[in-house]
């Protein structure tokens, strides 16, 4: 892991070890329940600012997001009548979305596993979204910390490189990212992989919530015009 981190993400590590855990947040009208050791939308805003922003962006009628925390956005979305599946690499993440899908008695695929893992070959998505850990990391990581951190961005390569072939004609790829990723990087690696990129939104947001320095948080579309 990167030796000296971001001061703002450091703060947020703080700060979740400091929070009483399981705590209730309100989102979208509903009241999610958050569990220990899962991404704190009480720490981290850009949890619900993505929720926010991909609801107003999704296309046709399937819905397939990666590191899907505590499942809020993967909730609402299926709320709204999208067939909903949603996955985590941490064990504690697909409890909460579980916890919170059955709390809302709403339906919601959910599966463990690493980016496209868990995904057979032959499910095709109209919409494929992830809130990637941002920073590139030159050593490995903790699994507390990849929340943050991708070692050497293997994970996020591979989404890049694998999400054209989960996807329906005409659909979308959205990935979520900010100023403290390697935004070189992931335009060079979309390029070469073929895809049309086009940047749908950008905002400057507190990284933790209540802090005062801002982070731009972005969401980019990746689409091709030659898969499935």
């Amino acid at each position: 892991m990167n030796k000296k981190m971001h001061p703002q993400v450091e703060k947020m590590f703080v700060r979740e070890d400091q929070e009483k855990f399981p705590y209730e947040i309100v989102a979208f009208n509903l009241t999610y329940t958050i569990l220990p050791g899962v991404f704190s939308p009480k720490v981290r805003s850009n949890s619900l600012w993505y929720a926010t922003k991909v609801l107003t962006l999704l296309r046709g009628d399937s819905f397939l997001e990666i590191g899907a925390g505590a499942g809020i956005l993967a909730v609402e979305a299926a709320n709204r009548g999208y067939t909903v599946v949603a996955t985590d690499i941490d064990s504690k993440a697909v409890e909460n979305i579980k916890l919170n899908a059955k709390k809302h008695n709403t339906f919601v695929d959910v599966r463990k596993g690493d980016v496209f893992d868990p995904i057979n070959r032959n499910e095709k998505f109209d919409t494929i979204f992830w809130n990637h850990p941002w920073i590139y990391a030159e050593e490995q990581v903790d699994k507390r910390h990849q929340v943050s951190f991708d070692y050497k961005y293997q994970s996020l390569k591979k989404f890049i490189r694998e999400a054209k072939y989960y996807l329906k004609p005409q659909g979308q790829i959205l990935l979520g990212t900010g100023n403290l990723a390697r935004i070189d990087l992931i335009l060079s690696w979309a390029k070469e992989e073929g895809y049309v990129v086009e940047l749908m939104c950008k905002e400057s947001q507190p990284l933790a919530v209540g802090e005062k320095e801002k982070s731009e948080f972005l969401i980019y579309s990746f689409r091709t015009c030659t898969f499935p």
